[in-house]
């Protein structure tokens, strides 16, 4: 199916492009290696960032017992933006998801702008310089955007992990 079939929300979207590569009936991502992978890598992001603190000083995921194992996963999505595309929504974050992981696809030699951003507690807007293969895994109510693309095409994969059943 096309891309534009794939996601309605693409209508909507400008010089960006989102396709979903998780769909029930058919999600043969579930069964792969990389998904393995992917797994091994958040349970690290989730120690290295403590996220389930201790009872002096609770994690931001403290409440949820059994780390990366009591997660299920609920989209993978696979994201190309063109000049002038990006997620610019200064608010933005994955409602109902505990876990969002994102992997830069692109090498970054070929595209301008297009940089992954968080908000810090600060107020500040980290940026994350990232080339393919990079990942970054952070909890998915944190907000987070990416800077409109220059110039190139930019492709990440997108993946959230959650607490429900199959996404």
């Amino acid at each position: 199916e096309s891309s534009m079939e794939n996601n309605y929300q693409n209508e909507g979207h400008q010089n960006k492009v989102c396709t979903f590569l998780s769909n029930p009936p058919h999600n043969s991502f579930q069964k792969t290696n990389l998904l393995d992978k992917i797994l091994d890598f958040a349970q690290r992001a989730w120690d290295k960032g403590d996220y389930s603190g201790n009872e002096q000083k609770p994690g931001p995921l403290h409440a949820l017992k059994g780390g990366v194992n009591s997660l299920n996963l609920r989209l993978v999505e696979h994201w190309e933006y063109s000049p002038g595309g990006g997620l610019v929504d200064p608010e933005h974050y994955d409602n109902n998801s505990v876990l969002t992981l994102v992997c830069l696809l692109s090498d970054s030699s070929t595209f301008e702008g297009g940089t992954f951003r968080t908000n810090e507690s600060n107020g500040n807007m980290k940026e994350y310089a990232m080339n393919r293969g990079d990942a970054i895994c952070f909890v998915s109510h944190k907000l987070h955007n990416v800077v409109p693309l220059v110039s190139g095409k930019r492709r990440s994969m997108v993946i959230e992990l959650w607490e429900g059943g199959e996404g």
